[in-house]
């Protein structure tokens, strides 16, 4: 996650570094990011004369196409699977479709419903007795 566009790093090396009426510590306090961040910033600035500038450069989210909703379509009525042997059954046929775009496919045409005991992660616990002796494993 993005937390810092190219203007809020120009606004930080103006200034913390040129203007010098900001403190790294209020920096920190008005974006929300570590201090080691704002002090890297600053070390490039210095070194290069110019802040750090974000990579646009990423791969593009890509979508299912008409066509592949139609034969996930037409390949559900069939067999009536979840998405995970739909995606195994679309193999065989030859066609390539990934699995999570089958299934957020299935999520927004109601053919697959969350899930709430597996939304997030389970924390772990201790084992918490009454007794510290009563909880013991003996082979």
């Amino acid at each position: 996650m993005v937390k810092l566009s190219d203007k809020k790093i120009r606004w930080i090396v103006k200034h913390c570094n040129e203007i010098g009426d900001v403190s790294t510590k209020k920096a920190v306090e008005i974006y929300h990011i570590t201090q080691r961040r704002v002090q890297q910033i600053l070390k490039e600035y210095r070194m290069k004369g110019e802040g750090p500038v974000l990579k646009k450069n990423r791969r593009p989210k890509t979508y299912l196409t008409n066509e592949q909703k139609e034969i996930i379509e037409e390949v559900w009525r069939e067999t009536r699977v979840g998405a995970r042997l739909l995606y195994y059954e679309l193999r065989k046929r030859g066609g390539e479709i990934p699995l999570n775009k089958i299934h957020r496919y299935y999520r927004e045409t109601g053919k697959s419903k969350p899930n709430p005991k597996k939304q997030k992660k389970r924390k772990r616990r201790r084992y918490e007795r009454k007794y510290s002796g009563s909880l013991i494993h003996g082979d």
